[in-house]
């Protein structure tokens, strides 16, 4: 088994995307959520990292990459290739308007993720033979702005239905939305506000409670 498919093995379940000013408007650091996430059980970090000078960013990065190695869970880099390089990452999530995946390819050889919202965008990132799709908006919501409309459940699920690669459900899930985002069968429910925006003491528990929610019939 290749060290690409070993890693897409474990991209499944709660996917926290650790987002530095979300953490700092709930007066956390982003390391320290990170690491409570780790402790409760999530397999898969993202960093999303946007105003921030590079090197900052790639401080952050290895750190976390180094976290992750220590919990023996996946760490990926949000847009940018050559810091997903840099900092070893194991995954690359890529957005619609970032470098093309046939590029990318050429200096990250970790798995890589598109952002799609439609049929013609999932048809590009399948054409491109990515590893994974993100999908969503699934729910409203705050976190990014200048998203299309919400998809809904239904639609959600008839991604999932199709799709030949891993499907990352993501916008506005929540612990009380959660367990029907898992019926649809998605590998991964992406999480932000619902993480980063949480007090530290709180994080935790709303972290179980998140992980305990629904059953992911493609975890098993």
């Amino acid at each position: 088994m290749t060290l690409k498919k070993s890693s897409l093995k474990k991209l499944k379940g709660l996917y926290v995307i650790i987002d530095p000013e979300i953490c700092a408007s709930a007066g956390n650091r982003p390391l320290t959520a990170a690491k409570v996430c780790l402790n409760a059980g999530v397999k898969v970090i993202q960093l999303r990292y946007k105003n921030a000078s590079d090197d900052r960013v790639l401080t952050l990065a290895r750190n976390l990459k180094d976290l992750c190695r220590k919990h023996s869970a996946l760490f990926i880099f949000n847009d940018r290739a050559d810091l997903a390089v840099l900092s070893s990452a194991d995954g690359l999530h890529l957005g619609q308007n970032d470098l093309p995946v046939k590029d990318v390819k050429k200096i990250f050889k970790g798995f890589i993720g598109v952002s799609t919202h439609n049929d013609k965008e999932i048809k590009k990132a399948l054409k491109d033979k990515v590893d994974n799709i993100g999908f969503g908006p699934v729910f409203t919501t705050k976190t990014k702005k200048g998203l299309p409309p919400t998809v809904g459940l239904k639609r959600l699920n008839k991604v999932v239905q199709k799709a030949s690669i891993p499907v990352v459900a993501i916008g506005g899930i929540n612990k009380k939305n959660i367990d029907e985002v898992y019926k649809t069968g998605v590998n991964c429910a992406a999480v932000i506000s619902a993480v980063c925006g949480k007090r530290i003491d709180d994080l935790r528990l709303t972290i179980d409670d998140l992980r305990k929610a629904g059953n992911n019939p493609r975890q098993k």
